[in-house]
C-alpha cells in the first residue's frame, strides 16, 4: 500500500464511496496539491496532479470541472531522506 493511501481511504469514506471526489481518488489517488481559497463567492478547493497535469475543482462541496495542463515533470518526487 502506497503512503498517502490511508488519507485517500479517509477522505472516500468521509465523501462517500460513490461520490465524485472517491472517483477521483480511486483513479489518481491522494493529489499531490490540496489547495483551499476562500473568495467572497465562498470557498473552493482545488486537487492538483501536477505529474499527470491535471486539476480537479470543488466549490460549495460540489465538482465543477478539471483543467488540464502540460505534465510538470519531478513535481511529485521529494528529495531522498538523510
Amino acid at each position: 500500500m502506497r503512503p498517502d493511501w490511508a488519507e485517500a481511504e479517509r477522505l472516500i469514506a468521509r465523501y462517500g464511496a460513490t461520490s465524485p471526489r472517491a472517483q477521483i481518488l480511486r483513479q489518481y489517488g491522494y493529489p499531490e496539491k490540496l489547495e483551499h481559497l476562500k473568495a467572497m463567492n465562498g470557498e473552493t478547493e482545488v486537487w492538483w496532479y501536477y505529474t499527470r497535469g491535471i486539476s480537479f475543482k470543488f466549490s460549495y462541496g460540489e465538482f465543477r470541472g478539471q483543467s488540464n495542463f502540460e505534465p510538470i515533470r519531478g513535481a511529485g518526487t521529494k528529495p531522498p531522506a538523510r
